[in-house]
């Protein structure tokens, strides 16, 4: 009966410390689904949507590589883009004239 007891207690008080923890992506989270633009460790930039992210990886839509083209121009990406995490150097929203968010 006592070890049940601890084992419940024990079980309680991991939940309370993963519920009170600040989520580390907190502020990634509140950027789901705006405009961003990634930059690679390589150089190498996209800017899209931001619609997923998890611990490893951001998944963009609506997405543009930057630069990419023969003459400097975008490059439309067609369906999903996935950058994992590690290969990132920095994300920046851009500030967007006319209202828009």
């Amino acid at each position: 009966m006592i070890v049940l007891a601890a084992a419940v207690l024990a079980v309680g008080l991991v939940v309370a410390v993963l519920l009170a923890r600040p989520s580390r992506d907190r502020l990634l989270r509140e950027r789901m689904c705006d405009k961003v633009v990634v930059t690679l460790k390589t150089g190498a930039a996209f800017g899209g949507v931001l619609f997923k992210a998890d611990d490893r990886v951001l998944v963009l839509r609506d997405t543009q590589a930057l630069g990419a083209g023969p003459s400097g121009d975008h490059v439309v990406v067609d369906g999903e883009l996935l950058l994992s995490r590690a290969d990132i150097d920095f994300m920046q929203r851009p500030t967007l004239t006319g209202g828009g968010r």
